[in-house]
Formats: structure tokens, sequence, C-alpha cells
């Protein structure tokens, strides 16, 4: 068989038949993706309501003694954390959807590239509520210092990825 000849008609039915079972494979991914994200957003919204409760305590309370910020404010980083790791959860959903349609190298890129772009964000948003709610020394503040400007940085980094992606995309 030479490279003009096409291939049997038993291999075209065999590579078929993978293609189908690696959409299926990407399908149940995608499942897990939605019910993970679900999950999340229903353990935040539990949260939620326990800030409420603790909201409503607090105002109840005022006047007698001093209800817990502290713990308040834990559980207020605690839910900001979930729904943004839900927000990730959905993005890599997406990533998974535009495979599945476009089976495009470039859409899969750009969509890894946002998902890279939300959790650093992420990351750094929960580092930021983090460190004002601790009370530790300067070295710790330094060392998170640092993380958050390798981060702001790697950012930027997935940030100029996005541009050439675009721009070698459109030349082509």
């Amino acid at each position: 068989m030479t490279q003009d000849e096409p291939p049997p008609q038993n291999t075209l039915k065999a590579v078929a038949s993978l293609e189908g079972l690696d959409n299926l494979a990407h399908i149940g991914v995608a499942v897990l993706f939605i019910l993970a994200a679900a999950s999340v957003l229903l353990y935040s919204f539990g949260l939620f309501l326990l800030q409420v409760v603790h909201i409503a305590n607090g105002i109840h309370a005022a006047g007698t003694e001093a209800p817990h910020e502290n713990s308040f404010l834990q559980i207020s980083l605690e839910l900001l954390s979930g729904l943004l790791f839900a927000v990730i959860l959905l993005e890599l959903l997406r990533t998974i959807l535009t495979y599945l349609i476009a089976r495009s190298i470039e859409a899969t890129l750009k969509e890894f590239l946002l998902v890279g772009i939300i959790s650093l964000v992420r990351k750094i948003l929960l580092v930021g509520a983090q460190a004002s709610l601790s009370s530790e020394g300067q070295h710790a503040f330094l060392q998170e210092a640092l993380g958050t400007l390798v981060s702001v940085l790697a950012v930027l980094l997935l940030i100029g990825g996005l541009i050439l992606l675009k721009r070698f995309y459109e030349r082509a």
C-alpha cells in the first residue's frame, strides 16, 4: 500500500469506533465535571446560609457580646474559595466541550490558557484574603508577597500566550 492509496475499510471502521469511544470518555468526564461543580456550589450555598445565620445572630446579640468575627471571615474565605473553584471546574468543562465541538488545537489551547489564568487569579485573591486575616510576622508576609508576584508574572505570561496564539492563527 502506498501513501496515495486510501486505508482499507476495516481500518476506517476501527478508527471511527475509537473516535466514538474517545467522545464517550470525554462526555463521561464532562458529566463528572458538572457533578463536581454542582456539589461545590451546593456546599458553597450551605456556607452562604451559615453566614446569613451568623449575621443574624450577630445583629441579635449586638450589645451583649461580640460575635466571632474571625470565624465569619474564615467561612467567607471558604465560600469565596468554593465559588472560584466551581468557576474553574466549569471552565475545564468548557475546554472539553470546545474539544468535542471544534476539534481545533487553537480553541483547546485557548481554553486551557484561560483556565490557567482563572486558577492563578483565584490563588492571588485567596492568598491576599488569607494574608489580611493572618497575623503572622514579616517573614510570612514576604513569602506571600513573593508568591503573589510569581503568580502575577505567570498570569501575564499566560495572557501573552493568548495574544501570541491569536496572532499565530490569524496569520495562518
